[in-house]
Order: C-alpha cells, then structure tokens, then sequence
C-alpha cells in the first residue's frame, strides 16, 4: 500500500490532487481518497488548535543534554534521522552496505555502513473520529448549562477556547518562545494542579517539565535531587518532556457545528474529526510514549482512575482500575469528580518511514 499527501491552497487542491493522481494512474490504483475541510484553525470541538509545537534547533544554538529548566528548543536528530538526538546521540535508522548503496551517506557513527535514515523521519497517522454532540450535551449536562459547560471543557483541555493560557499560570520567558506567544507559560508554580488541572490534556501531551521537574534553587539542591535524595513521587512519574516530543499537525474533517447548537438534544453528528500526523525520529520513545505513559495512563502524574479527558478510550487499566475520571479543584477549594464518556475514536491509521531525497532516489532506482 502507497500512502500520498497532496498539499495545496484551498482554492487549487482539487485541481492539484487531480494532476498527483493522473500522474499516479499507470501504476497505482486508488482506493480510498480522505477528505479534509478548509481549515479555519479551530478543531470540532471548537478550540483553536495547533498552537504548542516544539522550535527545532536547526541552528544548534543549545547543546543537547542535561537541562534544569524547560525548553522549546528540539535537538534536530528528535525528528530527523542522522542527527543528534537530545541523549548526544544518533537514534537507529536503517543502515546498509556502502557496496550496495554507493550513492548514500556514510553514517555519521558507523563510517563503515551507508545511511538509508539520513534526512529521513518516521510519520504517524491516526484519523480520529470526534463525537461532537455527546462532548458538549455531556458536559452541558454535568456542569449544568454552557457557561459552566466551557468552563469545564477548558479545564479538561487546560487551555481556554481560543487557546488562551489559563490567566493565573502568569507567563515565564522560555527560549524557543516568541514574546507574548500563547506557549510562553509553565507547569512550575502549579504543581498540584489547582489552577491547570493535572489530568489536563495539555499537561498530559506537554507536561513543560525539565530534568529537574522542582527547579530547585542553588547547585546543593540540584545535586539531592539528582541524586534522588529529594522530590516526590509525582515528579518521578513524568518523564523529561525533551526525550518525547513530536512535530504534529492536525487537519479537520467534517463539518464545524457550534457548541451551542452541539449541546442541544438530537443535534445532528456532523461525523467531524482530525486527521493527526506526527514526525518523530522514534516512533516509540516519542509517539507510543506520549500515548502510553501519558495520555492513556490512568495513574498519569500519580493520578488514579483518570485518563486524558478528550482522547481516553475508557478502557479499564490492567487490575480493573477506571480510566473514566476527571477531577479539577472546585472554587470553594473541594475536588470535582466527573465520569466521563469516550469521546474520540481512533478509525484509521499507520506508521510510515519518510525517506530523504537521496534514500528515495536509491529506493527508486532499486
């Protein structure tokens, strides 16, 4: 199976796709062909999307390695092969015999083999189907009318719906950041997650956390926690945010219905969703992570019973534990608790190698 990407302005994509597919017609036959939406930057449920992406260091302004303090600066070789990744290392690619592959690079860290990987990303594709009217009748339901209804909704993405910051995080100077970008904010001075709560979709995908997730203050204090001699269990339990970041686009299908009208009872399923497409160097340190011990986990950040609120499947986690909570702090200081139903269903998807421009001219060739 070939997979193919066409890319266009609204105005020139059908046209465009026609001329790929003409050109596709001698040796291919399609189908199925995926349709996309204009996109107006918001996603179904109807919160502006795509804002938080890693910078990636191209330039190699840091050094990867140890770091106290988060950044969004992305070692290059995170998502493309044949570079340094953020261990100082090259993460594995294919490699091959120079005999047979003449025209290909020599691997940087194995000068005796010719490296198909150079240039070359890993892509992962998930159409995920979104249930617009149960999102919104449900939390129109729980939080009793609209209003407290978006409040809710934005407590479980951690973000307004214009993707806004929540106000009292405060903003913090983060290299890789523009001046006043809606991503110049950490998790540091809500660690408990009274303001953004813990199980937030956002703290979940992006935890904003350092090797030192505490920063503590003076060189004794990053010594003990080095060490393991201070911190706590909550720390340990999320993973240095560097080591698992992606490239990820998300691009709509279907169409938008507006939360006021997707909470009325029998508002028709306008079938919407996303087509989710993410480029990392390794499939399973950075996507399958972010998946698995962050998104799916219902014991994420030391939580219980609580997977992402948006993209949890509910499925019980090994021992019979719910994966259908959400709990966010109430504003007389008590503790919400909500169950919550699936909202998103992954219908489709695929792990693809991108290869380089001279990878792909030797795979042509061969």
């Amino acid at each position: 199976m070939t997979v193919c990407a066409a890319y266009a302005t609204p105005a020139a994509l059908d046209a465009h796709v026609d001329a790929v597919l003409a050109t596709l017609t001698p040796g291919f036959t399609l189908r199925k062909r995926e349709a996309c939406a204009v996109q107006n930057g918001y996603e179904p449920f109807g919160f502006l999307d795509g804002i938080s992406q890693p910078v990636v260091d191209w330039a190699g302004v840091r050094e990867p390695g140890h770091d106290a303090l988060y950044t969004h600066l992305l070692a290059a070789g995170e998502v493309l092969l044949g570079y340094p990744n953020e261990y100082r290392c090259l993460t594995d690619r294919p490699l091959l015999d120079p005999v047979q592959a003449p025209q290909l690079p020599r691997a940087r860290d194995d000068a005796a083999r010719a490296d198909l990987g150079r240039n070359g990303s890993y892509l992962v594709y998930r159409r995920l189907a979104q249930d617009v009217p149960l999102f919104w009748q449900t939390l129109s339901a729980r939080a009793g009318g609209m209003t407290a209804a978006i409040e809710l909704a934005e407590a479980m993405v951690g973000r307004g719906i214009d993707g806004q910051p929540i106000p009292a995080l405060g903003t913090r100077a983060i290299p890789g950041a523009e001046p006043y970008d809606l991503n110049d904010f950490s998790f540091t001075g809500d660690m408990g997650g009274n303001i953004c709560p813990v199980g937030a979709h956002i703290r979940r995908a992006n935890p904003r956390n350092a090797d030192l997730p505490s920063v503590p203050d003076g060189l004794l204090d990053k010594l003990l926690v080095t060490l393991g001699l201070t911190g706590n269990a909550r720390d340990d339990a999320i993973s240095s945010t560097r080591f698992h970041r992606i490239l990820r686009r998300g691009r709509r299908f279907g169409a938008m219905l507006p939360p006021v009208e997707a909470a009325r009872p029998g508002a028709a399923d306008p079938q919407a969703g996303l087509h989710f497409i993410a480029l990392q160097a390794s499939i399973s340190r950075q996507f399958e992570f972010i998946q698995g011990a962050w998104v799916a986990s219902a014991k994420f950040a030391g939580l219980s019973g609580e997977s992402d609120p948006l993209l949890g499947n509910r499925c019980p986690f090994p021992g019979a534990m719910p994966t259908d909570g959400f709990t966010r702090p109430g504003p007389d200081g008590s503790i919400e608790k909500h169950q919550l139903p699936q909202f998103v269903t992954v219908t489709a998807g695929g792990y693809f190698f991108l290869p380089g421009l001279r990878a792909l001219a030797f795979i042509a060739g061969g």
